[in-house]
C-alpha cells in the first residue's frame, strides 16, 4: 500500500523557535496516569483518523484502546516507524561481532569501495548522512540490489537526508556478511522471537522486506519492541543485546542532532532544511530524553526512559492535518496545548504537525 501524498514537512521557523524557548523555559512535568488524560489523547487521536493507542508505564499497560473496526488484533502499518528495526539490528549485529558500526560501507560492499562512498560507514546509512538520498518508491521501493549502484548526493556525513535507499542498503550489508541467512531472518530470530511478536511487510520488487517503511504490526507488539527498547536489550532475565550499546541509538547524527540511529530524538533542531513536523520536544512537559519511531500517518512510537513510558499511536496512512504531535502530548500528560490549531481543529501550525517526515515517503 502506498501512502496518500502528503505535504512537506516544515522547516524551522521563528514560531518554532519561540516554543523551543518556551520548552527550556519550563521543567518537564512529572508523568502521573489518570485515566481521563488517556481517555482525552484517544478522543483526540480518533477525531484526527487515529484508531489505535497504548499506554505503558513502569512495565505495566495502563491504557489500550482502540477504534472499530480495529481492534488488538489488527495489523498496521508502520510505514517510517519501520526505520529503527535497523537500529536495534545493527546494535545486536555489533553485539555477535558480525559488524562495527564505524565500519566503512565497502567493508561489506564492493559497490561502496571507490569515490567519495569509500569513506561512508554504517552508522552514517543509519543516521542518514551517509550522502545517499532517497530513490522514493513509496512503501514498497525498488530492489536492494538496485539501490546499491545509486550514486552519492553529498558528501558522506556533511548533509541529513532523509530517504529509504539506506536501509535497504543496510539490509544488504547484513546479508552479507550472513551469507545464509536473510536479514528478515535475522530480525525474527535475534529480536522478535525473544519478545515474542511478529511482523508482516510491505516487500521490495525483489520480494525482500522493505526496511525503510514496509513493517507491519500490531500495536501491542510495537508496544513490546518499545519495552524491550526501553529495558536496553534486557527481557524476561536475559541480555538479548548488552545494555551498553543502547546509548548508541539516541547518539544525535553529526548534520542533524535530531536523528539518532534511525530514530527521531527530542532535541531542538539547529540549521535550515531540518524538518520539525515529528517534534514532541517543542511541548514543555516533555522531558528531554524522549525519543521516537515515527512514520507517515501520524504512526508513533514514543519512549521516554526517564518515566519508563512507552506510547504507541496508530493511525490511517492517510494524515489528519488537524494531528499535533505536541497537542497528542500534552492530552497524555494531563496538560494544557500550546497549540491553539490543534486545539480549534482548523490545522497545525508550521513546525508542529503530523504528516511526511522529512523528503522521502513514509
Amino acid at each position: 500500500m502506498r501512502p496518500a501524498k502528503q505535504s512537506e514537512a516544515g522547516l524551522v521557523t521563528s514560531r518554532m523557535f519561540s516554543y523551543l524557548l518556551m520548552a527550556a523555559a519550563v521543567a518537564p512535568a512529572p508523568f502521573v496516569p489518570k485515566a481521563e488524560d488517556m481517555k482525552a489523547a484517544f478522543s483526540y487521536s480518533t477525531e484526527r483518523r487515529g484508531h489505535s493507542m497504548i499506554v505503558v508505564a513502569d512495565g505495566k499497560t495502563i491504557f489500550e484502546d482502540y477504534k472499530a473496526p480495529n481492534n488488538a488484533r489488527s495489523v498496521n502499518p508502520l510505514a517510517s516507524g519501520t526505520k529503527t528495526f535497523n537500529g536495534v539490528v545493527a546494535l545486536a549485529a555489533q553485539a555477535d561481532g558480525l559488524i562495527d558500526l564505524d565500519d566503512p560501507v565497502g567493508k561489506y560492499l564492493p559497490q561502496w569501495r571507490e569515490g567519495n562512498k569509500a569513506t561512508a560507514t554504517i552508522r552514517q546509512l543509519l543516521s542518514l548522512e551517509s550522502g545517499l538520498g532517497s530513490t522514493g518508491g513509496g512503501l514498497r521501493g525498488p530492489s536492494w540490489a538496485s539501490v546499491l549502484d545509486d550514486p552519492l548526493t553529498a558528501e558522506p556525513g556533511t548533509k541529513y537526508q532523509y530517504g529509504q535507499a539506506p536501509f535497504n542498503t543496510f539490509g544488504a550489508v547484513i546479508e552479507a556478511v550472513l551469507k545464509t541467512e536473510s536479514y528478515e531472518a535475522y530480525l525474527t530470530s535475534r529480536i522478535f522471537k525473544p519478545l515474542g511478536i511478529s511482523a508482516q511487510w510491505t516487500r521490495c520488487d525483489d520480494g525482500r522486506p522493505q526496511m525503510g517503511g514496509g513493517g507491519q504490526m500490531t500495536a501491542r507488539d510495537w508496544a513490546t519492541y518499545g519495552q524491550f527498547i526501553l529495558q536496553r536489550g534486557q527481557w524476561e532475565g536475559k541480555s538479548i543485546i548488552p545494555a551498553d550499546l543502547w546509548d548508541e541509538l539516541v547518539k544525535p547524527a553529526a548534520s542533524n542532532p535530531r536523528y539518532g540511529l534511525s530514530c527521531w530524538l527530542g532535541l531542538p533542531a539547529t540549521g535550515g532544511g531540518t524538518p520539525v513536523n515529528a517534534a514532541p520536544f517543542a511541548a514543555p512537559w516533555v522531558p528531554k530524553d524522549m525519543f521516537m519511531a515515527a512514520g507517515a500517518g501520524n504512526q508513533r512510537l514514543y519512549i521516554v526512559p526517564s518515566q519508563k513510558l512507552v506510547i504507541v499511536h496508530q493511525a490511517t496512512l492517510l494524515s489528519d492535518p488537524r494531528w499535533s504531535d505536541v497537542g497528542f502530548i500534552a492530552r497524555v500528560y494531563g496538560q494544557p496545548d500550546p497549540n491553539p490549531d490543534s486545539r480549534t481543529g482548523r490545522g497545525s501550525r508550521p513546525g508542529l504537525g503530523g504528516g511526511r517526515l522529512g523528503g522521502g515517503r513514509g
